[in-house]
């Protein structure tokens, strides 16, 4: 089943699109983690069969997560 939602990263408050690529092969099911744009940290974390995807839409206002 693909799914598609919006969430908030809890680290830099960016708001994110999670997207599930199933490929329909439930047998080939595996532990897969999605991570956010801004800074890398885990959004999304279920069992698929294929990939997730995770874009940006809104930057946060936390710029502190920002490494130079």
């Amino acid at each position: 089943m693909n799914y598609t939602f919006r969430v908030k990263c809890n680290y830099c408050e960016s708001l994110l699109q999670v997207m599930e690529d199933s490929v329909g092969i439930s047998e080939r099911a595996e532990f897969e983690k999605g991570y956010c744009c801004e800074c890398g940290e885990t959004v999304a974390e279920f069992i698929t069969d294929g990939f997730i995807f995770v874009s940006l839409v809104e930057r946060g206002n936390q710029t502190d997560y920002i490494q130079s």
